[in-house]
C-alpha cells in the first residue's frame, strides 16, 4: 500500500491484492493516530488504547479535559482561555480594573466555566515561573491597576510600558 505525503495515511494501488476490508482497516488505524479521540474517563482510554504513540490526543468526558500522549504518559493540556480573557481585559482603560480584578479572582480560585485548573508557580514567554501574586491598591486611585500590571509582567504575560 502507497502513503500519503503528509500524513502517512494508506490507500490501495493498482499493484496491490485486492482487499477492500484490510485497506479500510489500514486506513482507520492510520486516521485514528491522528485525530482526537473522545473517552468517557482513564480507564476507558486504557482498555481501549493499548499501545498508544506519542502525539495521540483524546478528549476526557470525565473530566473535560484534553490530553495529549508525550512518549510515556498522557499529559493534561491545559484551557487557558481565560488567561486570553484576563490579558485582553488589562489592556484596556484603567475604568476596567474591576472587571481585571474579577478574572484574577477566577485564577486565584482556579475555577473556569468548564472545569478548574489548579496552577503551582507559572511562568510564560520564557519568564520563570513565580509564585501567585496577590493584587494590592486602590481601585479608586488605580493602585490596583498598577499591581495588576506589574503581576502580569512578571509572569511574562504582557510588557508592561505604561507611564505614570
Amino acid at each position: 500500500m502507497a502513503v500519503t505525503t503528509n500524513q502517512a495515511l494508506p490507500y490501495p494501488v493498482d499493484a496491490d491484492a485486492p482487499n477492500g476490508p484490510s485497506a479500510f482497516l489500514a486506513l482507520a488505524n492510520a486516521v485514528e493516530r491522528i485525530g482526537v479521540m473522545v473517552f468517557a474517563s482513564a480507564a476507558t482510554r486504557t482498555t481501549k488504547l493499548t499501545a498508544p504513540t506519542e502525539g495521540m490526543l483524546c478528549w476526557r468526558q470525565d473530566g473535560n479535559l484534553f490530553e495529549r500522549y508525550d512518549g510515556s504518559s498522557w499529559v493534561e493540556m491545559p484551557d487557558l482561555t481565560h488567561v486570553n480573557t484576563l490579558i485582553a481585559t488589562a489592556a484596556t482603560t484603567a475604568a476596567t480594573a474591576t472587571n481585571a480584578l474579577s478574572a484574577l479572582a477566577m485564577l486565584k480560585t482556579g475555577s473556569t466555566a468548564t472545569g478548574s485548573m489548579n496552577f503551582v508557580g507559572v511562568g510564560f514567554n520564557s519568564t520563570a515561573a513565580i509564585a501567585k501574586p496577590t493584587v494590592t491598591g486602590a481601585r479608586a486611585s488605580n493602585a490596583a491597576l498598577t499591581s495588576l500590571l506589574t503581576a502580569l509582567a512578571n509572569y511574562g504575560l504582557i510588557v508592561n510600558s505604561t507611564s505614570t
